[in-house]
């Protein structure tokens, strides 16, 4: 999950910690800040953190390089991996799986 904007972080951070009860594994990138300025204590890994004291196997991302070695981690599992994001994840995710072929 690529959060999007730091103001709409923000704003949907308890709905965020409800959105992934369903997910076996989570996996949160940095905010994709769309020119925003960052606001203090509202970043990825924050809410990975707060998400991780609800529920089990939530996992920061901090860069590419990681969700890169994870895809090749998994490339042979019956994982599903499922991106959500306004930002670049889209893009990165085809390129990376491109790759890993």
């Amino acid at each position: 999950f690529e959060p999007h904007r730091y103001s709409r972080t923000k704003q949907l951070w308890n709905d965020f910690l409800n959105s992934f009860n369903d997910a076996d594994e989570v996996y949160i990138s940095p905010i994709y800040a769309a020119s925003e300025a960052a606001i203090p204590g509202v970043t990825g890994e924050k809410l990975t953190q707060d998400l991780s004291k609800k529920k089990k196997n939530v996992f920061y991302l901090k860069t590419w390089e990681q969700m890169s070695q994870l895809l090749e981690e998994k490339k042979n599992t019956d994982m599903i991996f499922l991106t959500m994001g306004a930002g670049s994840i889209s893009k990165r995710i085809r390129t990376t799986i491109s790759h890993l072929k």
